[in-house]
């Protein structure tokens, strides 16, 4: 019998992994204020990320989707018997992640009263960031090996691939080639996966080159459009997607091409902090790096002070 048959954590990792790639495919909507146009996947994008009492009329459920299916998988993958099994064998980690949901909920609707804002106003923002800690509860459950981190990460980066040349066939046929008052190319959401794909892609390069070479030079050749696309796209979401990456690509590395990879990432550390010292006054696609790090702190900056 398959392996995976076995697996009862197999198809809510398929389901997971679903769930995820539709989500990155369509973006999320509420950025067409900034657009002077409106991509498909972000008007069907609304379907997946809007309230189902506004995209579907189902009075009373205003959770979106994506909110509904998170929510069922991760119940899913916690009352199956591998999931199950991780929350009795995994020690503090899985119920940390399940009191991460109201703590999200709690700590996001206190830091909006003290702010000003209403109840009902900061509990409608403060409902998505509860997605995040659902999702951890997800990866513990199904992400128990080194095989599915990297199977779940090749599907996050191959939808953020066809995300980016979506941006960049924007770039070049619908903006002609000029942004002017464009904010960005693609939305919050991928963003913040873009930098994530492209520190898999260089790692798989490096993994795949011997025995697996098609599968190399297919990361090889994404490598000029992920980055290409994550100038363009002038977003500081997108940094925010490296650190994942890294941390991720590290947690699925084997140790022992680790030992032999930090080397080559101590000398990539030291050359991206002395570009960052070289362009910190520098404006244009050459300082984008610079400007949006310094803009977190810098209270002369607006949100979108860093983009001239």
């Amino acid at each position: 019998m398959d392996h995976h048959r076995r697996d009862p954590t197999h198809p809510v990792f398929v389901c997971s992994s679903v769930i995820m790639a539709i989500a990155l495919l369509l973006d999320a909507p509420w950025g067409n204020a900034f657009y002077d146009y409106s991509p498909v996947s972000e008007v069907i994008g609304e379907y997946y990320f809007a309230s189902m009492e506004s995209a579907y009329s189902l009075s009373g459920v205003p959770l979106s989707l994506f909110e509904f299916a998170s929510i069922l998988v991760a119940v899913w993958a916690v009352v199956c018997r591998g999931g199950a099994a991780v929350f009795r064998r995994g020690g503090p980690a899985p119920w940390f992640s399940l009191l991460a949901i109201p703590g999200v909920i709690g700590a996001g609707t206190l830091s909006g009263l003290a702010s000003g804002n209403e109840v009902g106003l900061m509990l409608t923002q403060t409902r998505a960031l509860a997605t995040l800690p659902i999702w951890l509860v997800i990866g513990l459950c199904v992400l128990t090996s080194s095989k599915r981190a990297w199977q779940f990460l090749a599907v996050i980066s191959a939808v953020t691939a066809l995300k980016a040349v979506q941006g960049l066939w924007q770039y070049a046929s619908v903006l002609k080639r000029n942004m002017g008052g464009q904010e960005y190319l693609i939305e919050h959401i991928t963003s913040e996966f873009l930098t994530t794909a492209f520190v898999v892609a260089v790692i798989s390069v490096w993994v795949f080159r011997r025995h697996r070479v098609k599968l190399g030079l297919i990361a090889l050749a994404l490598l000029p459009v992920l980055s290409i696309t994550f100038m363009l796209n002038d977003r500081r979401a997108a940094l925010v997607g490296l650190i994942l990456g890294v941390s991720v690509a590290v947690l699925a590395v084997p140790r022992q091409l680790l030992w032999r990879l930090w080397p080559y990432a101590a000398i990539g550390a030291a050359l991206a902090l002395f570009y960052l010292v070289a362009t910190w006054d520098v404006s244009g696609i050459a300082g984008f790096p610079a400007r949006t790090i310094r803009s977190l702190f810098d209270p002369n900056e607006s949100s979108a002070g860093y983009r001239r």
